[in-house]
């Protein structure tokens, strides 16, 4: 048994006599960071936060604050893999080490921590998750914001997995505005209600021909444009370009915000009209830049 299933096992067993309500959220916590400090794990004291990251932060000029959850993608928590439909290259250029994660060991370390809270409870990490989404709407409204939530910052988990008392997170906050990225294609064509809205991501695999189905159904589909400089890196985001079409489909720009719900209304584009959301690849490493171009995850502008 690994360090990281016996950290799953105790942290199960610690919370068996806690109620997993939001209101509990303070004493899940403090059993949770016990039995992780004991293990040499980081101690995280949320597992999410508002407007957490650059991109995230764009929304402030939509006048919406959203609620993020950042865990260890795939399977690098070593206990869990929450990305199940990752490919190599969306591995290899994976924002798990981008921004502050590339030279903060500090945040990646509190991402497998609460990686391995969800893994040995799903039930109390949904209570602590939910408590959060509360105190974040309060503040949106406080503000004078509108308020959304994405789930999965760097995951891939349908939001039908979170539940408290048996309800799943979309049917907890009926009035709160859910949106994902997802690789799971069933997830798209599922009808998980009015406030949830999933735009599915390009991946190494996914044919021409796939991608134009998902479009013609009216979808959206965010892939990775790679501009490279004249040494064959990934140019930096500020100086990249996006094409205005591939494959026939408009591409509008997804890095003015994280906002997916809102493309449609500011692109105007009609209802029933698939599009491509353009997303400038992110510089990594040359070597995860060169796999993410070998697999076809990347494409060259």
């Amino acid at each position: 048994m690994t360090i990281e299933q016996k950290t799953v096992w105790e942290l199960r067993r610690s919370l068996q006599h806690i109620e997993p309500a939001p209101g509990n959220r303070a004493e899940i916590l403090r059993a949770v960071n016990a039995v992780l400090g004991r293990y040499g794990f980081s101690t995280p004291q949320n597992i999410g936060g508002v407007n957490q990251s650059a991109k995230i932060e764009k929304g402030a000029k939509f006048n919406v604050l959203t609620y993020i959850a950042y865990l260890a993608p795939s399977d690098m928590s070593g206990a869990v893999n929450v990305c199940p439909a990752a490919s190599e290259g969306c591995r290899a250029a994976c924002l798990f080490n981008s921004g502050r994660a590339s030279f903060d060991d500090k945040v990646n370390a509190a991402r497998i921590s609460r990686t391995l809270f969800y893994a040995s409870s799903r039930s109390h990490f949904s209570a602590v998750l939910f408590r959060e989404i509360m105190t974040a709407r309060k503040k949106a409204e406080k503000a004078g914001a509108d308020f959304a939530v994405r789930i999965n910052g760097t995951s891939d988990i349908s939001p039908k997995a979170f539940k408290v008392y048996g309800v799943d997170a979309l049917n907890f906050f009926p009035d709160v505005k859910f949106y994902d990225y997802t690789k799971v294609i069933g997830r798209v064509r599922a009808a998980y209600g009015p406030n949830y809205s999933v735009t599915v991501s390009w991946v190494d695999g996914m044919t021409l021909e796939d991608m134009r189905s998902i479009l013609a159904a009216g979808y959206s589909v965010a892939v990775p444009f790679a501009d490279l400089d004249k040494n064959g890196r990934i140019k930096v985001a500020k100086s990249a370009r996006l094409p205005e079409t591939f494959q026939g489909y408009r591409v509008i720009d997804g890095d003015i915000s994280d906002l997916r719900y809102l493309d449609r209304a500011y692109f105007e584009i009609p209802d029933g009209v698939g599009f491509i959301v353009g997303l400038r690849a992110k510089r990594t490493t040359k070597a995860a830049e060169s796999v993410a171009l070998d697999s076809g995850f990347f494409i060259p502008v």
